[in-house]
């Protein structure tokens, strides 16, 4: 009875083991420190000027003064900015970090976001290899979180299926378009590295088109899938998942005199 008591608590300590194991903090940033840390890099095309800053509650009337959380974030105010100011866009690049081990590259971050209808102005997240950039999410008239800078949603993605790099960076990006608009910030990320294994198949639909590769097929009536962002105004809550292209079939805008459709 012992023996066998014996062998479970060894197997208990190596499956134990093994799931610590395959779990792995690959880069983590809170902005509690109340300043930009080291290893990260600013860059700004069109108006050097923009008005950004790490800090627990925005400069800014308009809000009132509030936080996204209570602690520090990094806040980019394009309304602080002013009106008729150059166009910019406004680049936050993280520190590297080895995406390359983990079939489960898991991205979690925080992000406020505030869009005036009137402009095109978007911002967004996207990962890099340092030779390409993929889009990971957008927010913009389509996609924002609120009206408060207290409104914030935590955006939620696996990197693997966007790059295997070593030399993974992340880019948060805010595009201004020229107009005077309000804001965006974001906190709290974490990277994690996650399970044990390869990856066979991984796409992210976001080149908008069917990927090389892959097939579809009519089986009965007379529609396919489609790749890129809704056009159904009924999507009420934004043309898209996440804020890039995706594969979906949209039923309801083919009407209810369309032939049953089976893709």
């Amino acid at each position: 009875m012992r023996f066998w008591s014996l062998v479970f608590a060894l197997l208990f300590l190596t499956f134990y083991s093994t799931a610590l194991i395959a779990q792995e903090v690959l880069f983590q940033e809170n902005f509690n420190d109340c300043s930009l840390p080291i290893g990260w890099e600013v860059k700004s095309t069109g108006n050097q000027n923009p008005v950004w800053y790490v800090a627990d509650a925005i400069s800014n009337d308009d809000d009132n003064g509030q936080s996204m959380n209570g602690s520090c974030f990094l806040f980019i105010d394009d309304d602080a900015t002013g009106n008729n100011t150059p166009a910019y866009v406004i680049d936050f690049t993280s520190p590297p970090f080895d995406a390359s081990k983990y079939p489960t590259v898991q991205l979690s971050v925080d992000v406020h976001y505030r869009d005036w209808y009137a402009a095109a102005e978007y911002f967004a997240i996207l990962v890099t290899d340092g030779v390409t950039e993929k889009e990971i999410a957008r927010f913009d008239n389509s996609n924002q979180t609120g009206d408060t800078i207290s409104d914030i949603k935590t955006v939620t993605a696996d990197l693997s299926v966007l790059t295997q790099s070593k030399n993974a960076r992340l880019i948060f990006r805010y595009d201004d378009a020229g107009d005077f608009n309000w804001w965006a910030g974001f906190d709290n990320i974490v990277v994690k590295g996650l399970g044990a294994g390869t990856n066979l198949i991984a796409e992210s639909f976001n080149d908008c088109a069917k990927p090389a590769g892959w097939e579809t097929e009519i089986v009965k009536g007379d529609f396919d899938w489609s790749f890129g962002k809704v056009t159904n105004p009924k999507a009420y809550n934004g043309n898209s998942m996440n804020g890039s292209c995706f594969a979906y079939f949209d039923d309801d805008i083919l009407g209810d005199s369309a032939a049953y459709s089976t893709a």
